[in-house]
């Protein structure tokens, strides 16, 4: 298993997760306390494969991570029984850069943040003592993460893996063992077991290792072995330089030398020597002839399959030039149709766009007959008010319009003086018939409409306005000119669609007290104008009774009030009350920064709110 093929799987979360799930297997070995008699003649291949089975199939799915799991539950029970000394050396030899990656798991974010506690949180960090410590007493309290350690340590293959993995279960565990502790040192023996999936020869160790003295003799002995070993391959090796005739005459000379130096004990050592060297030497050749045979007949293999790779070759190449000519021929016909597909696509486009211009053209239409049919509205409204007058009944509908002319008659002189004021502008009287009927109004009284927020007057004089487009353009330019001079907000009113809007004036007075704590009608002055510069219209303005008595301007507050500019509700009336119930008939927006202002009427119905904003005596109104 590579590095680069084994490091994405084994840094995946969920693989991991899947493996340290707790399960409950049958017949699963018990941790090592004082004795190992129980394991002696465990299953461990059994066990493996229940555990095995017992995983999800995406811990199974990738070839790296099948290799992983096949051995995983008794490498998971290996890696729960190593001792402190075994977790610090593999925190020690563990690459920094792969143990940094796995701490930065999310579900490691609480041991990470404590472990490097005081640190610069990097890499190269968990090489700091103190760092590894901390790894180290988690690991002792979560004792089966040792196994994610131990694979993030394989992952490098050091070569004590490979040796370990040549240990069978029938090796001389007393001599093998001892002299792979003094090559390697015990923990990384115990790891590598561990990785290599060798659970009797792990026990075997840990047993040895209980008994320091023996096993120190153990060493010396393995110690004194490789070194006649390495003695013996020498010779041996010397030996094997040697042609067939020097074999002959040493052959010959061995049977001279036993005959005369029979009672020699170096010639017999040397004997012993010879015999154990032609035995090694018989050894190699029938292992070198096991695998030339082997070479030969994988050669043999690969041949074959060599033959059938060219087979397969070449039908690969004629199905490959069958499906080039297919694709050739798919391709010009999907070009064909792709041409086509544009010419159609440029006819419907054109179609569109004369579409288009048919649209804007009936849209023009479609406003010029509403506008007719407004004006037809008008006549059948004054017909069926001539018709309503020769029944007795009163007509209303120009009633209002009426309202606005200039009196011809002589009024009988006030009880009090009267300022009189000089008529300016807009107190010029306009004279013209619409339907039939005599309109007399001036500028002033239409601003006053509007001031007023008097809707039906201001749709009459609109009614009126229309009717005097068609009869006399010049006198309607001259009317909207002289209005506005006052204002281009009451020819916008005249002109578009406003928006409807009612206003918390308690809240809005009451935004910031003056000094002796009353409300300021100077707030109420600025929303109206902020209102009027965004288009509404009417802006009705709703107080609760008692804010005549804490407003600071009460005489001019109390002349809003009779102009129809500001509506004060009864006593014992809430104006939020007003308020919710208006908005729900009308659908007008409500300018307040109350959220609440609705729960009484309808707290399941919120009207359209509008919030507002002072700063420094300037009002700011929110988005509609």
């Amino acid at each position: 298993m590579s590095d680069h093929s084994a490091a994405k799987p084994l840094l995946d979360d969920s693989f991991f997760e899947s493996i340290l799930v707790p399960r409950e297997l049958e017949g699963a070995p018990p941790d090592l306390e004082s004795d190992i008699a129980p394991l002696e003649n465990f299953d461990w291949e059994n066990y493996n494969r229940a555990f095995f089975e017992s995983l999800p199939e995406s811990a199974k799915s990738a070839p790296q991570t099948r290799e992983i799991a096949e051995i995983a539950g008794g490498g998971l029970w290996m890696a729960r029984q190593f001792s402190p000394e075994v977790v610090a050396f593999l925190l020690h030899e563990t690459a920094p850069l792969r143990l940094w990656n796995y701490l930065s798991g999310k579900s490691r974010k609480e041991l990470l943040s404590s472990a490097t506690h005081g640190f610069q949180r990097k890499p190269q960090i968990v090489k700091q003592p103190m760092v590894r410590s901390r790894i180290a007493q988690w690991l002792h309290k979560n004792p089966a993460h040792n196994f994610v350690l131990l694979m993030l340590w394989s992952l490098e293959t050091p070569p004590v893996i490979a040796r370990a993995a040549s240990l069978s279960d029938d090796s001389d565990w007393q001599i093998q063992l001892p002299i792979l502790v003094k090559e390697f040192g015990a923990e990384a023996i115990l790891c590598a077991l561990a990785s290599a999936a060798k659970p009797r020869a792990f026990l075997a160790l840990r047993e040895m290792l209980k008994d320091a003295e023996n096993f120190a003799r153990l060493i010396e002995q393995a110690s004194v072995e490789i070194t006649s070993e390495t003695e013996d391959s020498t010779k041996n090796e010397a030996e094997f330089d040697l042609s067939d005739a020097t074999t002959g005459n040493s052959t010959k000379n061995e049977a001279n030398f036993s005959e005369d130096e029979t009672g020699s004990e170096s010639a017999r050592v040397w004997k012993e020597k010879w015999q154990r060297s032609e035995t090694s030497r018989t050894e190699v050749c029938e292992m070198l002839e096991q695998v030339l045979d082997a070479q030969e007949k994988s050669l043999a293999q690969l041949s074959a399959q060599s033959a059938k790779l060219g087979e397969f070759e070449k039908r690969e190449k004629t199905s490959a030039a069958l499906l080039e000519k297919r694709f050739g021929a798919i391709q010009k016909r999907l070009q064909l149709e792709l041409d086509e597909l544009k010419k159609t696509y440029e006819r419907q486009n054109r179609k569109f766009r004369a579409l288009e211009r048919d649209k804007a053209e009936l849209d023009i239409e479609n406003r010029r007959f509403k506008k007719q049919l407004r004006h037809a509205g008008i006549l059948l409204e004054e017909e069926r008010k001539k018709v309503a007058a020769l029944d007795g009944k009163t007509q209303t509908a120009g009633a209002t319009v009426e309202a606005l002319s200039t009196p011809n008659s002589r009024q009988s002189a006030p009880d009090k003086p009267v300022v009189v004021q000089a008529p300016t502008l807009l107190d010029e009287i306009f004279e013209w018939r619409a339907d039939k009927r005599l309109v007399r109004i001036t500028p002033r009284a239409v601003r006053r409409l509007i001031d007023g927020n008097n809707e039906e007057g201001v749709f009459a004089v609109v009614q009126a306005l229309e009717s005097l487009e068609f009869s006399d353009r010049s006198l309607h330019g001259k009317f909207f000119k002289r209005i506005g001079e006052g204002g281009g907000y009451y020819v916008r009113v005249l002109k578009e669609n406003m928006a409807r809007v009612l206003v918390d004036a308690s809240n809005v007075a009451r935004h910031t007290p003056n000094k002796y704590g009353k409300g300021q009608l100077r707030f109420l002055l600025g929303m109206r104008e902020e209102l009027r510069r965004l288009g509404c219209f009417p802006i009705v303005f709703i107080a609760d009774a008692s804010l005549r008595h804490v407003i600071d301007e009460s005489r001019k507050f109390h002349e809003m009030v009779a102009n129809g500019e500001i509506e004060v509700v009864d006593k014992g009336v809430e104006a939020d009350e007003i308020l919710a119930r208006e908005a729900r008939r009308t659908g007008a927006y409500v300018v307040t920064n109350d959220a609440k202002f609705f729960h009484k009427v309808s707290p399941d119905f919120e009207p359209p709110r509008v919030t507002f904003r002072i700063f420094d005596g300037t009002v700011i109104v929110d988005d509609f």
